[in-house]
């Protein structure tokens, strides 16, 4: 087996492990979650993390899942002023082999080491064969397409987060109206994450004529509408969330269409792992369906929640390890 150092890190968190891998397992060994904004840069939370958790360890290689667009050996964060430079880690660290990979691709090949115990159905479908994607909302909207080549799986990073938002409704038309008046153009990210739950809150809210003061001042906003809508004491915190829920299974959908993701539609981040339970009460896979003339193909696709909060971080593991 081989040892290795594995991160994950996004907009707000960095989470760093020390890990051992072969080609069927991962296993985890020392862990840690940083918050991003206590560090500088991560070359000292990595510096750190060495320090307390891996000096004296051999380590083989390293894998580090990034939330934004990579380019050759150098990454930077998109909701977090870092760049991550995998020459300048090798040289710094005395690390062999350091990868840079895109945190949903990260997701997509923790597959190859999770049980069905990592998983939440939201749609049986029919098979688990054939192309599949992964998608979440947290920080920022993650996406990553799957495919079989030559018997091999093939991760593909993608920023479609980034698409435009198409509303289908009069209720999305009017949101799309509001935020038009803040925003220049409007992507599936400024609605599916944390601050996009905020944005459908301040839209329902100013439609309900009520404040939104406790709300938008809480330390973490999106924290509070959730738990005020499953509380049901804030009836524009559930209709938000709702709203929520139903535009993340269309926007799962199209990016179901464009992948033919006949093998499964995962959902992986933070938000539907910890609300996975009103997910499975909304209207969700109601919108994903609603995609005629393919809402046949669609019902044949399995959907499924990744409930393993440290998928970013075992799949990083096993890319290090074989790769």
């Amino acid at each position: 087996m081989k040892q290795v150092i594995a991160g994950d890190i996004g907009g707000t968190h960095c989470r760093l492990a020390l890990a051992q891998v072969d080609v069927r397992s991962v296993t985890l060994r020392q862990q840690v979650d940083y918050l991003a904004q206590d560090f500088p840069d991560f070359e000292a939370a990595l510096a750190q993390f060495i320090h307390e958790h891996a000096s004296g360890e051999a380590i083989e290689a390293a894998c580090f899942a990034i939330a934004g667009p990579i380019h050759s050996h150098r990454a930077r964060l998109t909701n977090l002023p870092w760049t991550l430079d995998s020459q300048q880690l090798q040289q710094r660290f005395g690390i062999l082999q350091v990868h840079l990979i895109n945190d949903f691709a990260a997701n997509g090949h923790a597959l190859a080491v999770l049980s069905e115990g990592d998983y939440h159905v939201l749609q049986t479908g029919e098979s688990l064969s054939g192309n599949r994607v992964i998608l979440g909302a947290g920080t920022g909207l993650g996406m990553a397409l799957l495919g079989d080549v030559q018997g091999q799986v093939q991760v593909r990073a993608s920023e479609g987060g980034h698409m435009d938002f198409a509303p289908v409704d009069e209720e999305q038309d009017g949101l799309l109206h509001f935020l038009r008046q803040e925003l220049s153009r409007v992507s599936y990210e400024h609605l599916l994450s944390g601050p996009g739950l905020l944005r459908i809150y301040r839209y329902v809210a100013r439609r309900r004529q009520v404040d939104t003061g406790m709300v938008c001042e809480a330390t973490d906003p999106a924290a509070a509408i959730s738990r005020r809508a499953l509380s049901g004491e804030d009836p524009a915190a559930v209709q938000a969330l709702e709203l929520f829920f139903r535009l993340y299974g269309s926007c799962a959908a199209n990016l179901a269409l464009v992948g033919l993701a006949t093998g499964g539609v995962y959902l992986a981040g933070g938000m539907a792992a910890r609300l996975v339970e009103p997910l499975s009460q909304s209207g969700f896979i109601a919108a994903f369906n609603n995609k005629p003339p393919m809402s046949e193909l669609l019902q044949r696709m399995p959907v499924r929640v990744i409930t393993n909060p440290r998928a970013g971080l075992l799949g990083a593991a096993w890319y290090a390890g074989n790769r």
